[in-house]
């Protein structure tokens, strides 16, 4: 089986990541420099692609101010503010009848989407967006 000759330069951030041992490729093989840039691409695709997941489509789709949401079984007064011309999505909830919260901020236009969960998982916050349903009630009565 024939091998195919190729030459791989690692460049600005991917260079940075490598020790300098000798040489252009620091020490390393080919291989092992194409299959790093190659994971590096893939690790970017993925930051890429947050905005196009189901948990930005449902962070939008939940209403603007405050409103009832329910969450595995429990009612959550939630907050979402839009800031900054849209450049920044905050969201806050606080089960009623309890201490839990869900607090974090969403930047659209950092790395085509970035999560910033705020003293929690990202785990959580994804969650709770994907799985929170609005109820249609009145957030106060006014008597």
């Amino acid at each position: 089986m024939a091998t195919k000759e190729r030459s791989t330069r690692v460049t600005g951030a991917c260079r940075s990541r490598l020790p300098e041992l000798s040489g252009e490729t620091g020490g390393f093989s080919e291989d092992f420099i194409s299959n790093f840039v190659r994971g590096s691409v893939a690790y970017l695709d993925r930051i890429h692609l947050m905005n196009e997941t189901p948990f930005y489509s449902k962070l939008l789709a939940l209403p603007d101010g405050a409103s009832y949401v329910r969450y595995k079984e429990r009612r959550y007064l939630l907050r979402k503010e839009i800031l900054l011309n849209g450049k920044v999505l905050k969201l806050y909830a606080k089960a009623l009848g309890s201490n839990d919260i869900v607090s974090g901020n969403y930047y659209p236009t950092l790395k085509g989407g970035t999560l910033k969960p705020c003293e929690m998982s990202e785990r959580k916050v994804i969650d709770f967006v994907l799985h929170a349903q609005s109820e249609d009630i009145p957030k106060t009565t006014g008597q």
